[in-house]
């Protein structure tokens, strides 16, 4: 192999890496938060707490986590799912358009798939899975505990931002902790 050969596989490598990195969920679990809604979640839902609106709720015999909590997990996992395969793809043009002026698209394709497999991919889908009911769980678990007027609505706010960082944080290092210690019995 000569030591050209070896640069372009090594930027191919590397270009892997970052893209595998980059299209991490924990990035778009975190930028969740940067969407409009999910950061109101728990100021709405402490916010008819304190109003009351969740005690309306049950004497009608509504769940309220049924109501509230439910419909905001399934959009969380849809828009964590959204934001990893739109990230990826991102990075993955991002890399050609970088590359292209010394490969063609079809080169970099070959040498990406090369490197990026369908195991990654799946871990990606997985985490994405995993993360996304955190931040309406939390969001819904402050909300519910909230008391003391305006005040204590903007504390459940503000204790949910932080504690669904800290979680989706503390998942991330477990999973990856734990597909380390797997990959080694399976390579032992």
């Amino acid at each position: 192999c000569s030591s050209g050969t070896q640069e372009v596989k090594s930027s191919y490598k590397t270009m892997s890496d970052a893209l595998k990195a980059s299209g991490r969920p924990i990035v778009f679990s975190l930028c969740e938060w940067g969407v409009e809604s999910p950061w109101k979640w728990a100021a709405e839902i402490g916010n008819m707490k304190i109003t009351e609106q969740i005690d309306a709720m049950e004497l009608a015999s509504v769940n309220p986590v049924h109501y509230l909590v439910v419909p905001r997990m399934v959009a969380s996992a849809v828009m964590v799912i959204s934001l990893s395969v739109i990230g990826a793809s991102f990075c993955f043009f991002a890399g050609w358009l970088v590359s292209r002026a010394d490969f063609s698209f079809w080169a970099y394709y070959a040498m990406m798939a090369k490197f990026v497999k369908m195991t990654d991919i799946g871990a990606m889908f997985t985490k994405a899975l995993i993360f996304s009911p955190v931040i309406p769980i939390t969001a819904a678990w402050y909300g519910f505990r909230a008391q003391g007027g305006a005040r204590g609505v903007g504390e459940a706010t503000t204790k949910s931002v932080v504690t669904s960082i800290l979680i989706i944080i503390l998942l991330d290092f477990l999973l990856n902790s734990l597909a380390d210690k797997l990959l080694r019995i399976v390579l032992e």
